[in-house]
């Protein structure tokens, strides 16, 4: 497994509600900022959800924060080459 390949869709909550969308794939680190831009987050919209993952080792619930994304992540750079091999297994 390789960081460089973990992805995440994240989905406009409002805009899928209501039958949209919009939605994109974002790769690692995650930033705040341009997951606003593209999936349309703004006064209207302001709540998104996790739809999928990719390449990503464990399995993460739809609400889970940017935030706490971006900390798995982090901890995941941490590890040595071998211990990621065997994520994938």
């Amino acid at each position: 497994m390789s960081i460089d390949d973990m992805a995440v869709y994240i989905a406009n909550l409002g805009d899928y509600v209501e039958g949209g969308v919009k939605g994109a794939w974002f790769r690692f680190p995650l930033n705040e900022e341009e997951i606003r831009e593209r999936i349309g987050l703004n006064g209207r919209y302001e709540e998104y959800t996790i739809h999928d993952t990719e390449n990503f080792p464990m399995k993460i619930e739809e609400y889970t924060s940017i935030d706490e994304l971006n900390r798995i992540y982090e901890q995941l750079e941490e590890l040595p080459d071998y211990l990621l091999d065997d994520l994938d297994s």
